[in-house]
């Protein structure tokens, strides 16, 4: 882990714990100990992958990019017989020229739409990321307030804590089957 991911997870845990005592100290009022809140992690990345949806959304990418590999594939294996045609001796000085000029234009092409393709597939792979991840978010707070949950953090927020001996329970599991059961009503 380089020093940057430390800083920004320390970061991120001064600002959970700096929430986690403001809900404390706002339920000192009604009588209540810090060991009376009830706190919850959930691995977002995992809910993202193990969920019906997110299982979906990464088959329809990946389906994507093998179409995508396979026509990749064929215009790599052009511009290689192109290149050995090349070596090929028995072409005179203007034919190498142009099949050299050709080659490059293809190159060029296919460098160009793969980058493209990469751009466009991150794009999608984004946008199908953030709208799983705001309907889990939904899901997580419905989940909050039925089962009264006085906060609910990111695990990796969580795994920077190095102790603590409040009761913090893992309710991803629970996260990502409430959310497959609403997804699948849709």
């Amino acid at each position: 882990m380089n020093f940057f991911n430390i800083k920004l997870r320390s970061v991120g845990l001064f600002i959970v714990l700096t929430l986690f005592i403001s809900i404390w100290q706002a339920n000192i009022s009604e009588g209540q100990t810090i060991k009376d809140l009830k706190l919850a992690t959930v691995n977002m990345q995992k809910a993202l992958n193990e969920s019906i949806a997110g299982k979906q959304s990464k088959a329809k990418l990946e389906m994507s990019a093998k179409n995508q590999s396979a026509e990749f594939k064929a215009r790599e294996a052009k511009m290689i017989k192109m290149r050995d045609d090349l070596s090929n001796n028995m072409l005179n000085e203007s034919a190498k020229k142009k099949k050299i000029s050709e080659l490059e234009l293809l190159q060029n092409e296919y460098l160009k739409d793969r980058q493209i393709f990469e751009q466009e597939l991150r794009g999608v792979e984004n946008q199908y990321t953030t709208n799983v991840f705001e309907e889990l978010k939904a899901v997580i707070n419905k989940l909050a307030k039925k089962d009264e949950y006085d906060m609910i953090i990111e695990y990796s927020l969580y795994s920077a804590l190095l102790y603590s001996n409040l009761k913090i329970d893992d309710i991803t599991d629970k996260v990502i089957m409430l959310y497959d059961d609403a997804h699948a009503k849709k």
